[in-house]
């Protein structure tokens, strides 16, 4: 946001400088990201007047003038009669006319910034000695046109009685003026005369998302009137309704038929003479960072400038041209196919609703961000209408992504504009505006479509609720003061504050927000520094953090490595996991077309990853993630509940089928589960489950992950239309559980006494039928280790299918006593004892 200091101070009787007013608005308002000085980049340009102009007797596209400058200039060369002799190449150059003159020695404004900026000086041009410059638009900095040099008008438009600078809105521009005091003379100053003894700063946007008044001069204005304690108050006219004084005609018919548009309203001006602004106004506009284009549109830019709402001039014949009837403006949204030419050129077809402005029969305009190129006000223009409306800041912001189109307008309609202040803006136009615009009158009726009641409230504090959080020791009195120099509604009752914000204030709704505006305003510099008390008690650990930590220790010490991947996912991911994108949660705005749904579990993103990986040389892995997963299923009073998983993947392409992958993603489980102290188990998966956590998964070579009986995820290998999806190698498994699962009150690193005598090896194969499940072949084996009181450890060698009906699991069991060293019959009694028991309960045969 661009502030012209000279613009604020005409609504604030502000004592400090310009400097302190910057360093003020720095600390309490907003970042200052740049200062321009324009009375510096001005300070030598003069007002001159060509007395004669007379062909170069050398140069056919040259003239040779003689130039009047008050006799301002001490160090340039002159006639007998205190004329500077000026070479000049412009053919709009001619005797009369009053000029911007640059004298030798000054800097051409449009290079002041350069690295070397250009600085005029005295030389011969074919023969005649020529002081200075008559300087152009574009040698001025204010526009691109080289056509000639800047025609000044005899009227400055621009002294007001207090003899500072007059904002576009109260200067007289109408050819009519023929106060003397308003002439322009040689030797003025071209910057004290036309606005540009200014100093301008420009407040980072940001700061703003939540104050749309700060997007407008009146209420930075009031702010900085606010901070530095100066009197303000919002002229009479911003609080007028500009309610009808005629009846309704049948000029105009406005209708509202969408939620997304609270109000709109309208009021018509006829007899408009369409001009270039004068050059107060353009310079105005310059300096907030716009282009000028005629007295019409630079109207509603200086207005929208002054107040942060915009409006929007439409040509009235050319919307009665597109009416089936009377002159129609109705705010709708758009169906699908419908087209739009706008301003800038480029033409929409709709393919999702938008809000516009239409007639009738068509879309004019795109609501709150663009007018169309087909109703614009032009030169042929002689009635106008002048459109104010507030529309939903979220639709304007989506349909701005989503078209790509930006304005000055968007910007402010999409940080939320009060619709209490329509009438004040569309009527003040119109009425005070006529004469900057040279049009005779604006029809005494306001069209409105109503605007809903004000919503803002009272808020109450007492002067200890807001002492304790400020650390300060105001009293009430105090506090209403800083309040009221914001233009809020104050009362004061015993010891309790009543504070009711106005109706651009739509930021403040509790306790707090008060607190932080007189804090603001007060200055956050001025709260005593001093430490907070604290307990010197140790902080209690958080657990959640503390099992993360955990988790990432034990695995990155068995070899996994940790990846980051985006929460959000493509469809297309959710779609070669398995899943349901319908359970997804999915993003209306997404930071990209791949990253548009939220993902229901982190194994499909570490999918995703493998390829990749395997292409760059690695040929054995595993990587792990934890990560927050949603699920439209899983909610809690209306609201999606956020599921914290770990996932890991592991994957070999070397491997042979004798080395099954499943049961390396299993020993990285099991390897996580002491490492936390967690007791799991696994059971097989008996029937089809429809959970999006296991669908990634070949449930009939997988597992479920239970603890104390309970279903807490899923270990396994992957479906074939999965791997085919992620082009895995077939040697791939992984798991997928939940964090919290693996939170214990047993955590610690285990221990395990190692033995002072040598251990002993056994390779144990058993036939099984092919219905019985590994688990629980396994459970058998470490059941009658545990009793044997040995120190033991057991690893699978391979699983063989000989045939349709029998499987050969086998075993390597290693193992050892703290006090002896073990005999050949000591062991083998134990692994025949395993045989036994697995004969006994699964029907096993020891081959």
């Amino acid at each position: 946001m661009r502030v012209s200091l000279n613009w604020i101070r005409q609504y604030a009787e502000i004592d400090v400088s310009d400097e302190e007013i910057i360093r003020l608005v720095g600390l309490r308002l907003g970042e200052v990201d740049r200062v321009t000085n324009y009375s510096e980049i001005y300070k030598d340009v003069i007002i001159a007047k060509v007395v004669k102009c007379d062909k170069h007797p050398d140069a056919d596209k040259l003239s040779v003038c003689l130039v009047d400058d008050g006799g301002t200039n001490k160090d340039v060369a002159r006639n007998k009669d205190g004329l500077i002799t000026v070479v000049c190449g412009a053919p709009n150059v001619r005797a009369g006319l009053f000029v911007a003159w640059l004298p030798p020695g000054s800097t051409v404004p449009s290079s002041y910034e350069d690295e070397q900026p250009f600085v005029l000086a005295a030389k011969e041009l074919r023969g005649v000695m020529s002081s200075g410059m008559i300087a152009s638009s574009a040698e001025l900095g204010l526009s691109d046109s080289h056509d000639g040099i800047l025609e000044l008008q005899h009227t400055s438009h621009r002294k007001s009685d207090k003899g500072g600078t007059a904002s576009p809105e109260w200067v007289e521009l109408s050819d009519s003026i023929k106060d003397q005091d308003s002439l322009i003379a040689p030797g003025d100053s071209f910057a004290d005369t036309y606005g540009l003894d200014d100093t301008v700063i420009d407040i980072e946007n940001k700061m703003f998302t939540h104050r749309p008044d700060c997007f407008g001069i009146l209420g930075v204005a009031r702010e900085i009137a606010a901070i530095t304690g100066a009197t303000f108050s919002s002229p009479d006219w911003y609080h007028n309704d500009y309610k009808s004084d005629g009846s309704e005609d049948d000029q105009l018919r406005v209708a509202v038929s969408t939620d997304l548009v609270s109000r709109l309203t309208a009021r018509v001006a006829t007899n408009v003479e369409i001009s270039p602004s004068p050059l107060a106004v353009q310079v105005e506009l310059i300096k907030a960072g716009m282009r000028p284009i005629n007295n019409i549109v630079d109207l509603t830019n200086i207005y929208m400038h002054l107040t942060a709402q915009p409006l929007h001039a439409f040509d009235y014949d050319k919307i009665a041209d597109r009416s089936a009837g009377k002159a129609t403006l109705l705010a709708r949204q758009t169906e699908k196919g419908e087209k739009l030419n706008l301003l800038n050129g480029k033409t929409i077809t709709f393919d999702r609703p938008a809000v516009v402005i239409a007639t009738d029969k068509e879309p004019v305009a795109l609501a709150g961000i663009m007018g169309g190129a087909d109703t614009e006000v032009d030169e042929t223009t002689t009635k106008v209408i002048f459109e104010c409306a507030t529309f939903d800041m979220y639709d304007i912001r989506r349909t701005c992504m989503h078209y790509g189109i930006y304005s000055d307008a968007a910007t402010r309609f999409n940080k939320g504009q009060s619709p209490q202040q329509n009438l004040a803006v569309v009527g003040d136009a119109a009425e005070r505006g006529a004469p900057t615009c040279s049009y005779s009158s604006a029809h005494p009726y306001v069209y409105d479509t109503g605007a809903p009641s004000i919503s803002n409230k009272p808020v109450t504090v007492s002067a200890e609720f807001v002492n304790h959080r400020l650390g300060t020791e105001m009293k009430l009195d105090e506090m209403a003061e800083i309040l009221m120099r914001a233009e809020f509604d104050v009362s004061v009752k015993e010891d309790e504050l009543s504070a009711l914000a106005p109706f651009w204030r739509m930021d403040i709704a509790i306790a707090e927000d008060v607190v932080e505006e007189i804090g603001r305003i007060n200055g956050y510099e001025t709260i005593p520094l001093q430490l907070p008390a604290r307990s010197s008690k140790p902080t209690v650990k958080d657990r959640l953090l503390d099992t993360k930590h955990s988790i990432r220790q034990s695995l990155a010490a068995a070899g996994a490595n940790e990846l980051l991947t985006y929460s959000f996912v493509h469809t297309d991911l959710l779609k070669k996991a398995d899943q349901d994108p319908a359970h997804a949660y999915t993003l209306t705005n997404a930071i990209s077309p791949d990253l548009h749904h939220y993902r229901l579990s982190a194994t499909p993103s570490l999918l995703d990853k493998v390829n990749g990986n395997v292409r760059a040389g690695y040929k054995e892995f595993a990587v792990f993630e934890i990560a927050k997963t949603h699920n439209t299923t899983y909610v809690d009073d209306g609201l999606p509940i956020e599921i914290e998983t770990l996932a890991l993947v592991y994957t070999n392409v070397e491997a042979t089928d004798e080395q099954p992958a499943y049961y390396m993603a299993k020993r990285y489980l099991e390897q996580l589960a002491r490492d936390m102290g967690v007791l799991i188990e696994f059971a097989p998966i008996k029937e089809e489950l429809p959970f999006d956590l296991v669908q990634p998964y070949d449930q009939a070579r997988s597992a479920l992950i239970m603890i104390d009986g309970d279903v807490k995820g899923i270990v396994g290998e992957f479906k074939q239309s999965v791997e085919s999806g992620f082009k895995l190698p077939r040697n791939t498994a992984g798991f997928e559980i939940g964090v919290n699962y693996l939170i214990s009150d047993d955590h610690h690193q285990p221990y395990t006494r190692l033995s002072e005598y040598p251990t002993s090896d056994q390779d144990l194969t058993l036939q099984v039928a092919q219905t019985v499940g590994f688990s629980e072949l396994e459970s058998v084996v470490m059941e009658t280790l545990e009793s044997s009181g040995l120190e033991f450890t057991y690893k699978t060698l391979s699983i063989y299918a000989p045939d349709n009906e029998t499987k050969n699991v086998s075993f390597r069991i290693t193992m050892s006593s703290n006090e002896r060293t073990l005999t050949t019959e000591e062991v083998s009694g134990v692994v025949d004892s395993v045989a036994s028991a697995a004969e006994k309960k699964l029907q096993a045969v020891k081959i």
